[in-house]
């Protein structure tokens, strides 16, 4: 991280090589909240609440594991940096792993799944936490910060729009078949060594700020002294929650709650597409208004597409208006993408003025925990509940729909109303992280006249 100075203008083709690792990756991390436990529950001899439960004892083990990186990925002082190296363990793990999780066997048993799940996890957390560090440190401008950041975002999306294409690409006619996840497996091993590849030779290094001794207490201590971090945390937990509990219901609550089996993979195409168009939007947004209030706006629009799915009836549902629902839901969450990874950064530098420590791994850490933490807990709760509601995929039933669909849209909808009224009043505005920016900029200047 630059103290006070910007980074040069980045290239186009840097910027691309920088965000490339992002694509792959969302090929094969998102489908695992959205099509895996749905897919696991129907395909293989594996449960609701088993599968749901081995997903929160995953997470439980990246608590452990992403804070770990971020301090790892921060202290590191290796001849190829303190970022790279982690890039590359990454993802010689997640080439051994995903292709195990993406064809399981139908009789897999909870301990297959659960050791596929950790390896799985580990191999993205050695690539996420530093990565997304890593594009900290390459610009402490407000614009340009956003623009890194949406760049990484139009990589995942474009990686989410690759899965959604998958099943029209092959012939099984847009349904998403062990086939089809085999595939998606293999291109994953071919794909992410070539764009790590690319970022770590064409991406600019990782700048300046090297952080003073740390312990891991430190790092908890910086957390809990730093406000607009902790208030971060809390937003951006809210929001993980929300979008968590719908996405690991929405693959159950289209195929088997509502009779839009055979247009799922059409439906999960227009997500891709409307989130991959709309990221631009979102940067705009931002540089109009300011990150903060994007995200507000995008977690209200997520809710009003939540309570057009909550009208639809279960039986005869209009599919051009659920089309419609999942369109602007996509609208709206896409903001997820944005807003935050740029707003993180502005955090980052208030704590380097508040402590003069470069925490950009750490804290990035803490994200990606709760990123996957509650995409998980949401996800996993969600399939517990309707569990113990008596739904079961393998014999539909119209008993639990009503009870499926509130845990499917109404709890996500007060977790994002109560995240839009957070990041409302998020206390590091655009005017204040200037100011951060020119303290910077003067004790860098005095470190120079010293």
């Amino acid at each position: 991280m630059m103290q006070g100075k910007d980074r040069p203008s980045l290239s186009r083709w840097q910027l691309a090589a920088y965000a490339s690792p992002s694509l792959p990756l969302a090929l094969v991390v998102f489908p695992v909240y959205v099509i895996l436990p749905g897919f696991y529950a129907t395909h293989t001899s594996l449960d609701l609440v088993t599968i749901g439960t081995l997903l929160m004892v995953a997470r439980a083990f990246d608590a452990l594991v992403d804070p770990a990186i971020g301090y790892l990925s921060d202290a590191a002082n290796t001849r190829w940096g303190h970022r790279k190296p982690w890039l590359v363990a990454g993802t010689l793990i997640m080439c051994a792993a995903t292709p195990m999780l993406y064809m399981p066997d139908t009789d897999t048993s909870p301990l297959a799944y659960l050791l596929t799940l950790l390896l799985f996890y580990l191999g993205v957390s050695l690539i996420e936490t530093p990565h997304k560090a890593w594009g900290t440190e390459l610009s402490s401008d407000y614009r340009t910060r956003s623009l890194i950041s949406t760049a990484l975002a139009v990589a995942f999306g474009a990686g989410t729009l690759t899965f959604a294409l998958m099943p029209f690409l092959t012939a099984s006619s847009g349904v998403y078949s062990a086939e089809v996840l085999a595939q998606v497996a293999w291109v994953l091993v071919i794909v992410l060594p070539l764009c790590t590849a690319s970022a770590l030779w064409r991406a600019p290094a990782p700048a300046g700020g090297r952080s003073p001794p740390m312990t891991p207490w430190s790092v908890l201590v910086s957390v809990a002294r730093n406000r607009p971090l902790c208030w971060f945390l809390c937003l951006f937990a809210l929001t993980g929650l929300g979008q968590g509990v719908f996405y690991g219901l929405v693959f159950l609550l289209l195929t088997s709650v509502m009779p839009f089996g055979q247009s799922f993979a059409g439906f999960l195409l227009v997500d891709a597409v409307v989130t991959l168009a709309s990221l631009p939007l979102w940067y705009l947004a931002i540089t109009r208004w300011s990150k903060h209030v994007a995200w507000a706006l995008g977690s209200v629009i997520q809710v009003a597409a939540f309570g057009i799915l909550l009208m639809m009836p279960v039986t005869g549902p209009d599919k051009d208006l659920a089309l419609v629902a999942i369109a602007l839901r996509a609208l709206g969450g896409s903001v997820i993408y944005v807003a935050p990874g740029a707003l993180l950064g502005d955090i980052v530098d208030y704590e380097m003025l508040r402590s003069g420590a470069n925490r950009a791994a750490n804290f990035h850490s803490f994200v990606s925990l709760l990123t996957k933490g509650t995409s998980t807990v949401g996800g996993g709760a969600g399939l517990l509940l309707v569990g113990w509601s008596g739904f079961d995929s393998k014999i539909p039933s119209a008993t639990g729909a009503s009870a499926f669909k509130i845990i499917s849209l109404v709890l996500p909808a007060v977790l994002l109303m109560a995240a839009a009224a957070l990041a409302w009043r998020f206390p590091l505005t655009r005017r204040r992280h200037a100011t951060v920016v020119r303290a910077l900029a003067r004790r860098s200047e005095s470190a120079q006249r010293a």
